[in-house]
């Protein structure tokens, strides 16, 4: 009884905690997502009023760029590192993504780019979130707990609608699952958040169905119809946002020049369509759909303004502008199936959300709230057979897939969305393309496929002037410009060469490095042939290659951190460009470059000639250039470390010139 009762205690004890702190998130998740809603208003407003404002909008995205680029680390990913952190993933999220986001979505909006509010909202919440559960030092799991009551309250708060709130924060994390054990605090937060909204004078849309569809096995049919139309719709959309955000990126290598030009892109559209119907939120256009007759060209349009608006890095969310998507498209589809177009565009305005976002519970009770019970099983029918007609896309790629949505289909275990797309990808091979020039349309670069470990390559070219870029990730700006830990950043091809290209390919925080061939030509174009190589051929010639080390190379045997002996030695070197081949076993080494400190009058300063600092070099054969150059008159000296606490670490290495390079040409 005793037992029972201490149990009962530490129930209520638990409880208590997340309603307390669930009201806490509630509370600035809605004050800040107020801000944010009544900036939104005035920033249309100002559009409307200022139709001139939209020849800014490449300069904005500029600015918005900049400012991600600078200072915004990872926040760049949006949704997708809060689902990141929701599935266990060891990320950080910066509190500084709720500032950026708001700015960016505002700036978005008030020059006409395409964009939503629920993602702004979303990342405010979530960023939010995790900050309070840092302040409260809360335990790992009660931290992914407090953050899905962030993304519960930002939902909520951005459309009134807080039982959806609550269900979208257990059910967007993964497919097939539900975190029934964060339902108190989402539900706390959610329902705290939109009465903030609504106590500090925020109205939310709220529509109203002319006719209703009358129940009939006819009727049942195009119902079912219409919904696979649009989960194919929300399919569509995903795919074609993801891949304008992977071309635009591979042209443009420049964020800010990406915007630029998305900008532009977006100017040219307005005038070629000759309307405005959809830049912004496009609100009107779904107020058309419930109440009269939309262009039957609606959806497509605003799909591509939106597409191109979110993957040339403008900042918003993306399901406002599936709102308009569903409803401009269940009206044509109600026109053209003579039923109600105002029933069928409320049912595309939930089904295209459940398709994109794979929230199919979310999204039945979100129509409830929008639209009333009346017509409940038609609402509930769109959503599962939208959600199964969208198949294994979504436009959050960081969505772990839980259960695989159809029986038949067997997906790897902890496979999200994005892995499932970068599968697929690289079973496609294009061996021939052809890299535009870098002031021609088209493509001026391709990122080859490639997996952790040694890739080799075969590239072949009839003109000068092609890179091949390995690339590592850089926290800072969230972006693949770091030099690699192993091998040259930049190797340029020559032509009608068949020297085999090797990459050691790492990932370094969490993200694998990425391959690019880029060509550097400013007019010319250049066709490209390249071909993967399996590596198994060259089993035998890695063999002779570790006996000659064995032969010519000098040995070093690093004790660990907390054994006696060196853990450490300072590698020969001479001014200028050196070159080593070094081969590590038993553990990984860091290289450390480092320059003259006149202040402690010792070695303590990073490369002052913008060489990297450090390098980690793990077990295998290692290519490693260092340009070795001066401080306050000495030069500077490198170190390579056993970084391990108590493992042994043999290193053999050896200086060589361009003539004995060839020793090594077959790894990287």
């Amino acid at each position: 009884m005793k037992a029972q009762s201490i149990k009962m205690l530490r129930t209520l004890k638990s409880t208590s905690k997340y309603i307390v702190i669930g009201c806490l998130v509630g509370l600035f998740v809605g004050g800040i997502n107020s801000a944010f809603l009544k900036s939104l208003e005035v920033a249309t407003e100002n559009r409307l009023q200022h139709p001139w404002l939209i020849f800014f909008l490449p300069l904005a995205g500029v600015f918005v760029s900049f400012l991600y680029v600078k200072l915004g680390k990872q926040s760049s990913k949006g949704n997708n590192l809060i689902l990141e952190k929701i599935n266990h993933e060891n990320v950080k999220i910066p509190l500084r993504m709720a500032p950026l986001v708001f700015l960016g979505t505002v700036l978005t909006h008030l020059f006409g780019g395409s964009a939503g509010r629920e993602g702004t909202g979303v990342q405010m919440g979530g960023s939010i979130a995790d900050w309070i559960s840092r302040v409260l030092k809360l335990s790992k799991q009660d931290s992914r707990i407090i953050l899905m009551s962030g993304v519960s309250s930002g939902f909520a708060a951005v459309f009134g609608t807080p039982l959806a709130g609550t269900v979208f924060g257990l059910e967007v994390a993964a497919l097939g699952f539900m975190s029934y054990e964060s339902i108190i605090p989402c539900a706390t937060a959610a329902y705290i958040g939109n009465a903030i909204t609504g106590l500090l004078g925020v109205s939310h849309s709220h529509y109203v169905i002319q006719s209703f569809i009358s129940p009939s096995l006819a009727n049942i049919i195009k119902i079912i119809l219409a919904a696979v139309a649009f989960g194919l719709i929300s399919r569509i959309f995903s795919k074609l946002t993801h891949k304008l955000k992977e071309l635009f990126s591979s042209s443009f290598e420049n964020a800010m020049l990406k915007s630029f030009i998305g900008g532009v892109i977006i100017i040219l559209l307005v005038f070629l369509v000759g309307s405005r119907d959809y830049i912004g939120l496009s609100l009107p256009l779904i107020k058309e759909s419930m109440e009269g007759q939309v262009s039957p060209f609606a959806f497509i349009w605003k799909t591509i303004f939106t597409s191109i608006t979110l993957g040339t890095g403008f900042q918003g969310g993306e399901v406002t502008p599936l709102f308009v998507i569903g409803s401009t498209l269940g009206n044509f589809l109600g026109t053209l199936m003579s039923i109600s177009p105002s029933h069928l565009a409320a049912l595309g305005l939930i089904g295209v959300f459940a398709g994109a976002t794979n929230t199919p519970f979310a999204s039945f009770i979100l129509g409830i709230e929008l639209f009333g019970a009346n017509g409940i099983e038609f609402l509930f029918l769109n959503c599962i057979v939208s959600y199964f007609s969208s198949g294994h896309t979504g436009i959050y790629s960081s969505q772990k897939i839980a259960k695989s949505k159809h029986s038949i289909v067997t997906l790897p275990d902890n496979s999200t969305l994005g892995s499932i797309a970068k599968k697929k990808k690289d079973r496609i091979i294009n061996t021939n393309i052809k890299l535009s020039g870098q002031f021609c349309l088209g493509r001026s670069s391709i990122e080859l496929p490639v997996k952790p470990g040694l890739n080799l390559f075969v590239i072949k070219s009839k003109m000068k002037g092609l890179v091949l870029s390995h690339n590592s990730f850089n926290p800072d700006s969230a972006t693949w410009t770091s030099p690699p830990n192993i091998g040259e950043q930049n190797v340029s091809v020559l032509p009608d060469d068949d020297k085999i290209y090797a990459i050691q390919v790492h990932k370094v925080h969490d993200r694998l490095d990425k391959v690019l061939l880029t060509n550097s030509n400013l007019i010319s174009n250049v066709e490209v042939n390249y071909t993967n190589i399996d590596q198994s051929g060259y089993d035998r010639d890695l063999s002779k290659q570790n006996k000659e080390i064995n032969n010519q190379f000098q040995s070093k045997k690093l004790f660990g951190q907390f054994k006696w002996g060196f853990s450490s030695f300072e590698l020969e070197s001479e001014m200028g460009i050196n070159k080593y081949v070094i081969c590590v076993s038993g553990g990984t080494v860091r290289l450390n470059h480092d320059s003259y400190n006149p202040d402690g009058h010792f070695y303590s300063q990073p490369a002052q000639n913008g060489e990297p600092a450090h390098r980690d070099l793990s077990p295998g054969i290692h290519n490693i250039t260092v340009n070795i150059g001066t401080s306050c008159g000495k030069k500077d000296i490198i170190t390579i470390v056993n970084i391990s606490f108590f493992k042994e670490v043999e290193v053999k290495y050896q200086m060589v010139s361009d003539e004995e390079n060839d020793l090594t040409e077959i790894v990287d």
